[in-house]
């Protein structure tokens, strides 16, 4: 899914509601972005999701066209990141941790360090009245304390809350990709899904370069990815992407 979300971003030059959801279905429907050729290890509320969307795929540009102001790419990014977590997850606990998690990513792709990065984690601005969420990455009040949290501390369970502490966990306590990789998988519990998101956020960080090559040469279909990649990152260095 993250391959059909690039490239729907990719073919329509920012963010269109409707063209991300046709290439979620193509992608449910054909196994077109999978490494497969064929969707598999969907959850039930991913699929019960796209089911709904399927039927009213019609009026997605009518309710969810989002107004191009003149905003920074920080606030445009969380109000991206919040009407695509709705396309699957509505729930506000997922919406928010979407937008924490692309604020994050944004940071990163301004060259920020993990001091400053810790800074927007710690910064951010939670607005969901059940504060689960915001009392989880509360709690961190240093970078130090990220650091010194040990691993039988954290849980890997599927649940969002618990899942972006797990990344972010691995991401600001350990130094290199492959170490904070390592130690995000083998918590066990949903491994695919931690070992995923950390090494979004990880990989953009450190650069592909930085990726073991040994975990890439077994790879399923590197020259999509490839494609993907390279053609998403020439995207945000041309800046081409609009506001919308």
């Amino acid at each position: 899914m993250t391959l059909a979300l690039a490239q729907s971003m990719i073919d329509t030059d920012g963010y269109d509601h409707a063209t991300s959801v046709g290439y979620f279905l193509d992608w449910l429907d054909t196994g077109r972005f999978s490494s497969a050729d064929k969707s598999f290890d969907w959850g039930g509320t991913t699929r019960l999701s796209l089911r709904y969307w399927r039927t009213d795929i019609a009026k997605i540009g009518e309710r969810k066209q989002l107004e191009k102001t003149q905003q920074t790419v920080r606030k445009i990014a969380r109000r991206v990141a919040g009407v695509q977590s709705e396309v699957t997850h509505p729930m506000r606990s997922c919406m928010e941790a979407c937008q924490l998690y692309t604020d994050l990513m944004t940071g990163v792709m301004l060259g920020e360090s993990k001091e400053q990065l810790f800074e927007r984690v710690k910064s951010f601005e939670f607005i969901n009245p059940n504060p689960q969420l915001a009392n989880r990455i509360r709690k961190y009040k240093t970078l130090q304390e990220w650091k010194a949290t040990k691993p039988e501390d954290i849980t890997s369970t599927g649940f969002v809350i618990d899942t972006l502490e797990c990344v972010l966990w691995g991401f600001f306590r350990y130094n290199g990709f492959a170490n904070g990789a390592i130690a995000v998988v083998n918590l066990a519990g949903d491994a695919d899904s931690v070992g995923a998101i950390y090494g979004a956020l990880a990989g953009a960080y450190y650069g592909v370069e930085c990726i073991p090559s040994i975990w890439t040469s077994k790879m399923q279909k590197p020259d999509l990815i490839e494609q993907v990649a390279n053609q998403f990152a020439e995207k945000v260095a041309a800046n081409a992407f609009a506001s919308s």
